[in-house]
């Protein structure tokens, strides 16, 4: 009986100790984000292929490896993310480029284009962009420029819509 009352403070904070990890892990997990969705106007319209063509600085097919950064442009996160480029439809890029996608998390906030997700590393999309000289980065057109491939008939179908305008 002694033996335990020399074992109680241990117990005690043990279970203190355990308490404490079990709600970090619980609350930390409810914890959420805000979500700022940003609007845009276009001077095109973003429906019509051709006019996203002529208007574009690359099209290509290509699977998101990961992200690799952020950057705040004009007071907006960007995400970065690599990307391995498989079909070039439009453009003269690498196998493997570094993308900007308008929208981020800053101060516990995700900004990002009504109705546009971010990227997921591991999927295929259909990429859209501009190439910014003065910051040399290729940054995707936001909402239309991140199309999400489900199959191999959706590859076809996008290289059949842009192939035709080289």
């Amino acid at each position: 009986m002694e033996n335990l009352l020399r074992k109680k403070p241990f117990i005690i904070s043990f279970v203190v100790f355990l308490l404490i990890v079990i709600s970090t892990l619980y609350f930390s997990n409810k914890i959420s984000l805000r979500t700022y969705k940003t609007s845009h106007s276009w001077a095109i319209d973003v429906k019509d292929p051709k006019q996203v063509y002529d208007n574009s600085d690359f099209i290509f097919i290509g699977t998101v490896e990961k992200q690799v950064g952020t950057i705040t442009y004009k007071n907006v996160p960007e995400t970065q993310f690599s990307v391995k480029v498989h079909q070039l439809i439009k453009g003269n890029i690498k196998d493997t480029i570094i993308v900007n996608q308008e929208g981020g998390i800053k101060n516990y906030t995700l900004t990002i284009a009504e109705g546009d997700k971010l990227l997921i590393p591991g999927e295929q999309y259909l990429l859209i962009g501009k190439f910014h000289k003065e910051t040399n980065t290729y940054t995707l057109l936001p909402v239309y420029g991140d199309v999400l491939i489900n199959n191999d008939s959706d590859i076809q179908k996008h290289l059949d819509t842009f192939s035709k305008f080289n």
